[in-house]
């Protein structure tokens, strides 16, 4: 028996439509899904099958799912890009579907294959190579083609970076080559080369061909975007890129601005040297804009958002034209130019004023002035002044964003004033030529308030009488005979603009009473001194010096109230190691009184010189030597006394190494000193220095022969000689008493030779001696 086996087979369907872009390399492929033919929904597959070569062969196989097949025909739509370039062959595209009816118990089959259509390659008429002037990303995988027509023949093929990496040339078509790179890098601009060699055989020449490739990145999201309007005319946004794309031209990051409260959008400007900016034109009565950036490129699109409020994103133009006018001698208006609308915020300013010396800013709120034209009033200036100033801009708070730039320098000078104080007067009397010198201290360019043209000196004469002398500005000094009278004189700073202050002195002299002398002390820079108070002084003290001898021609001195009674003077002119003399005067209601002298260094030095001594005369055993006092400029100190040293040792020899106990001299009266203890006729190394407080001077040597010992020497000759005395005596009387046995020791008794019985010969007959001659026989 048979049985019956039920199969479910869909209708074989058909490509509707292929379209093809050859510069992406994608294909469009639709088709309609035949669901007209079904009452109600069911489920349908499709497979998508892509073919290439000569014999094709299968590249692809892609699977399109659409649940919703039912009641109508609708047209489905698939996209799909390529590996390899269209141009490089034919790709062949068809389709079947399979019907997912779970209703259905039997067998359920694909349909049979669609029709093939096809996006035709390159003809090869002309050699080529694939793509042309793609742009792809860093480390894409990119296949190139070389297609030639008959009539060539494939010599190379070859891509820049294959100079490093592996690339593998394979082929396509009997008129085709590909080369397939892995993993692309960027070129220095972003493009890299690729070439194909052919060779035509009918002309027997090589034809070169290639192409570009632009390698680069998907534009980032834009960075730090920030918009600013500075008239509120226009809104200014700028950003950063992130990373360089590395592509340029037509290919590099497009910027489009959107703004969505008004739906306008503006294409941006390109990007100068790295400063990415967008320019848009502000809305009518609109403060509240929000704003998308849109970058796009060949490889990907980003965007940046922004909402703001533009009161609160104002940032001005430069100040520009700068002007001055009605100055004063404190006061000025400065006037400017500064665009923009400013209407609901009001503009603040800042004005930065500076005068060589000093610089400070001050903050002006100004309305909108409607025409873009602004006055600042200027004042609390100093007279005669010269100032720079400059102005920026910002909106105040609370919609403060951020100041202007500051605008070009402007200078001008205030106008004369008359001088702002007194002078510093002082006089100097001198009562052997019966005159006073007047000294006045030139007031600084602060307070003179203009050039100093003269100074004025009045006195009044006995007869009630006023005379007045001119004093050129470049003096500070005037000298004015008394005529055995005392004056009180005025002294005066005159300019252009009138007048100082009237300051006074008496001319008279009281007597000086106990005058005390005291030191000061050297601290840092300056010089400590402190005197007594005197109760009778009542209209304060001056302490009065002179930077070299007397008598002085430019004295210096400083004035303190009467209930100050210590000072530390200070004095660029003050010098280490240099005695000053301070004079303090007390002001009383007749005149100034001296009261005492100061004399002090700034800092104590070591003696410059050695004190200059010689010996007053020698003895047997000291030495007295006298030295001369060390002038106050070689001492440059407080001279603390002298320091003696004593050392046996010859003139012109070496410096002897072992000397007596250093002696000290602290008494600055005595200038005689006796060196005792020492040996007579004796040759003495003495040295002599002076010290301060800072340390020792220079030495003085001399050498120094005592004298011989009279009384020694007599002694020296009268015991000798009473001990050879004494032995005598003595000698003489052992000799007397022992002179028996000295003379049988030292003096015996000769023998007559007659009476020596070795001499006794024999005698003859007659009484004769038979003496016999002894004779002497040579030796052999």
């Amino acid at each position: 028996s048979y049985y019956f086996h039920p199969v479910l087979v869909p209708l074989m369907p058909h490509i509707h439509s292929l379209t093809s872009d050859y510069i992406a390399d994608t294909s469009i492929l639709e088709w309609y899904d035949g669901g007209s033919v079904f009452q109600y929904q069911i489920d349908f597959s499709w497979q998508i099958q892509i073919l290439r070569k000569d014999p094709m062969e299968e590249i692809a196989l892609e699977t399109y799912n659409n649940t919703s097949v039912g009641s109508k025909d609708t047209l489905l739509r698939w996209e799909w890009t390529s590996d390899l370039p269209f141009n490089c062959t034919t790709h062949y595209f068809r389709i079947r579907c399979f019907l997912n009816e779970k209703n259905f118990a039997g067998r359920k089959m694909w349909s049979d294959w669609s029709p093939l259509v096809n996006i035709s390659g390159s003809t090869g008429k002309v050699p080529k190579m694939y793509p042309l002037d793609k742009v792809v990303t860093v480390g894409s995988n990119v296949t190139f083609c070389c297609v030639y027509g008959s009539g060539y023949t494939f010599s190379s093929m070859n891509y820049a970076s294959c100079k490093t990496l592996k690339c593998e040339i394979a082929p396509l078509t009997n008129w085709s080559k590909t080369i397939s790179v892995q993993n692309v890098i960027s070129g220095p601009s972003g493009d890299i080369n690729g070439w194909c060699k052919v060779r035509k055989e009918e002309e027997d020449k090589n034809f070169i061909t290639g192409t570009v490739l632009f390698v680069g990145y998907p534009p980032s999201v834009p960075q730090n975007l920030s918009c600013e309007t500075q008239n509120f005319k226009e809104i200014a946004c700028h950003w950063e890129e992130e990373r360089f794309t590395l592509l340029c031209g037509s290919r590099k990051t497009q910027y489009a601005l959107f703004e969505g409260n008004s739906g306008k959008n503006i294409s941006c400007a390109s990007p100068r040297c790295k400063y990415y900016y967008c320019n848009f034109t502000t809305q009518k009565d609109q403060t509240e804009y929000n704003f998308t950036l849109h970058a796009s490129n060949h490889l990907g699109q980003t965007e940046a958002s922004l909402l703001i409020d533009i009161r609160h994103r104002v940032y001005p133009h430069t100040p520009t034209d700068l002007r001055v006018s009605s100055v004063t001698s404190a006061t000025f208006r400065l006037s400017f130019s500064l665009p923009g609308n400013f209407k609901e915020t009001k503009l603040q300013c800042q004005v930065q004023i500076s005068n060589g010396t000093s610089q400070e800013e001050r903050n002006v709120l100004l309305n909108d002035s409607g025409n873009s034209r602004y006055t600042i009033l200027v004042d609390k200036l100093h007279p005669f002044t010269k100032y720079n100033f400059r102005v920026r801009c910002a909106t105040p708070k609370p919609f403060f964003w951020k100041w202007s730039d500051w605008s070009m320098k402007k200078t001008h000078t205030t106008q004369q004033a008359q001088p702002a104080r007194e002078l510093d007067i002082w006089r100097e009397k001198d009562a052997n030529e019966d005159t006073v010198t007047l000294f006045w201290k030139p007031l600084p360019i602060l307070e003179s308030n203009g050039v100093i043209e003269t100074y004025e000196v009045y006195w009044t004469l006995p007869d009630k009488s006023t005379k007045n002398e001119s004093v050129p500005a470049s003096h500070n000094s005037t000298k004015i005979n008394l005529g055995k009278n005392d004056y009180i004189f005025t002294v005066k700073a005159k300019n252009k603009a009138g007048v100082s202050p009237p300051s006074s002195i008496n001319s008279a002299e009281l007597p000086a009473g106990d005058i005390f002398i005291e030191k000061g002390i050297g601290k840092d820079d300056s010089i400590s001194v402190a005197w007594h108070p005197d109760s009778n002084v009542t209209c304060g003290y001056v302490v009065r010096w002179c930077y070299g001898p007397e008598p002085c021609t430019a004295v210096n001195w400083e004035k303190f109230s009467s209930s100050v009674t210590n000072a530390d003077i200070k004095s660029a002119v003050f010098q280490p190691g240099v005695r000053y003399t301070f004079s303090i005067f007390g002001c009383k209601e007749n005149g100034y009184q001296i009261l005492g002298y100061i004399k002090g260094y700034i800092q104590e030095l070591s003696p410059k010189t050695a004190p200059d001594f010689s010996v007053q005369h020698t003895t047997s055993d000291s030495i007295v030597i006298k030295w001369k006092n060390i002038s106050v400029e070689d001492s440059r100190g407080f001279l603390q006394g002298y320091l003696l040293k004593c050392a046996k040792g010859e003139k012109d020899g070496p410096t002897p190494k072992y000397f007596k106990p250093e002696i000290n001299v602290t008494d600055l009266n005595q200038d005689v000193l006796t060196v005792s203890g020492l040996q007579g006729k004796t040759s003495y190394h003495l040295t002599f220095r002076a010290y301060t407080a800072a340390g020792s001077g220079p030495v003085n040597t001399l050498n120094v022969v005592t004298k011989e010992n009279a009384l020694g020497l007599i002694i020296a000759i009268i015991i000798p000689v009473s001990v050879v005395l004494v032995l005598a005596v003595v000698t003489g009387f052992l000799c007397y008493r022992k002179r028996e046995w000295i003379k049988e020791v030292f003096y015996p008794d000769i023998p007559n030779p007659e009476h020596s019985k070795a001499l006794d010969f024999p005698r003859d007959s007659e009484g004769n001696s038979n003496s016999k001659t002894l004779e002497m026989n040579p030796c052999t």
